[in-house]
């Protein structure tokens, strides 16, 4: 993690002025974690597309059985206790996937507010006598929000 001193100066020298570059300077500070992020989102494709073969096969094994009715749980034991471990395994990835929403998220915009905060102290007097200190309040918390909201729509 990038110390908050070196933020600014960090930051002075990849700034390229767009949206796209300030919001991965940030992420980047994170990386292997925003990996692991992408990764728990991507089962939700996944627990979409296995769920129904499961159950599929389940229902197959059902219709097609010919035997004595108390026997058919050999055809049917291996479908349904993959369904229950695939289910299983579905609820950590997206109980996971909560937690490092809820762990990078406030750090991503601590590290914004920082930043943002560190810019507005470099400004001169004039500056703060001519702009509402409401008006960069909400400025920062604007530019906190649409980071934070960009991510999200990224990662799911």
């Amino acid at each position: 993690m990038i110390s908050m001193d070196n933020l600014n100066t960090q930051w002075d020298k990849e700034n390229k002025n767009t949206l796209w570059h300030f919001l991965f300077y940030f992420i980047r500070q994170h990386k292997w974690k925003f990996i692991l992020l992408q990764i728990l989102c991507l089962c939700w494709g996944v627990d979409q597309t296995v769920f129904p073969l499961i159950f599929g096969r389940i229902i197959d094994g059902i219709t097609h059985y010919q035997g004595d009715r108390l026997l058919a749980w050999s055809v049917l034991k291996y479908p349904i206790l993959s369904a229950i471990g695939f289910w299983v395994l579905m609820d950590i990835c997206y109980r996971t996937n909560g937690y490092m929403f809820a762990f990078l998220i406030p750090r991503i915009e601590a590290s914004i507010r920082m930043y943002m905060f560190r810019y507005v102290l470099q400004h001169d007097y004039k500056f703060f006598t001519t702009e509402f200190s409401g008006k960069i309040n909400n400025r920062i918390s604007d530019m906190v929000n649409s980071v934070t909201r960009i991510v999200q729509l990224i990662m799911t």
